[in-house]
C-alpha cells in the first residue's frame, strides 16, 4: 500500500487552557505542527483538491478544538486534536506537536509541549 504524508507547520491561535486559572482567563499562545499520513490519494495524480485530504479541515480542526472548551494539560488537548484528524477520511496516522507559550519556568524556556503520534 502506498502512504503520503501532508504536513501543516506553525498553525497558531490563542487557547485558554492550562493548570493555572490565569492561563484560562487570559489565555495563551499556542503553536501546532501536524503531519498526517493518508492512504494513496488520487490527489497526487489527478491534481484535484476533491481527491486529497484538504489542508483547511486540518487546520480548522486544530484551531476550532484549540480556540473551544478548556483543558488543563496540553497532553489532553493534544489528544483530542489528534483523535479528530484520525477522523478525517484517508487518515491513517497522525503526528502533533503541541506548544504552549510560557513564563516563569525555570531554565526559561519560551515554549513547552508534547508530541504525540496516533494511528487508527
Amino acid at each position: 500500500m502506498k502512504q503520503s504524508r501532508i504536513v501543516l507547520r506553525g498553525i497558531e491561535f490563542v487557547g485558554r487552557h492550562g493548570v493555572e486559572e490565569r492561563e484560562r482567563i487570559e489565555g495563551r499562545a499556542f503553536r501546532a505542527h501536524v503531519s498526517v499520513d493518508v492512504d494513496a490519494l488520487e490527489g497526487f495524480h489527478s491534481d484535484r483538491i476533491s481527491d486529497t485530504v484538504d489542508y483547511t479541515q486540518i487546520s480548522k480542526i486544530i484551531e476550532d478544538i484549540g480556540t473551544g472548551s478548556s483543558c488543563f494539560l496540553v497532553e489532553r488537548l493534544a489528544e483530542k486534536m489528534a483523535q479528530a484528524c484520525l477522523q478525517l477520511e484517508h487518515v491513517t496516522r497522525v503526528e502533533l506537536e503541541l506548544y504552549k507559550r510560557v513564563s516563569g519556568i525555570p531554565g526559561n524556556p519560551r515554549w513547552v509541549g508534547v508530541c504525540i503520534v496516533r494511528e487508527r
